[in-house]
């Protein structure tokens, strides 16, 4: 069993058949340079079917890649959450 890449969903019936449905998908993939056994999401889609990226820094003091840590969260080029240090986060830039 791995990591889920989609979920599908129908409130009123058979997924599929039409209806009151969404998904949601996932993209994964292993990191090729902290040399862990480890798997970092890359990016997730919502029903709303805008994806959402993920982005691991090791740059300027911070260690994010190095531990598959996400530093950021995206919308496109829009930074919707940047985290600079395991306890602060700061919305959108």
């Amino acid at each position: 069993m791995g990591n889920h890449t989609k979920f599908e969903q129908d409130r009123n019936g058979t997924v599929g058949g039409g209806g009151d449905q969404y998904s949601a998908q996932w993209a994964w993939t292993k990191p090729s340079n902290n040399g862990r056994n480890t798997l970092r999401q890359t990016s997730m889609t919502p029903p709303s079917g805008k994806a959402y990226s993920y982005n691991y820094r090791s740059a300027a003091g911070l260690l994010d890649s190095d531990a598959s840590r996400v530093t950021q969260i995206k919308d496109g080029e829009t930074s919707l959450v940047t985290c600079t240090s395991a306890s602060t986060t700061h919305g959108p830039s």
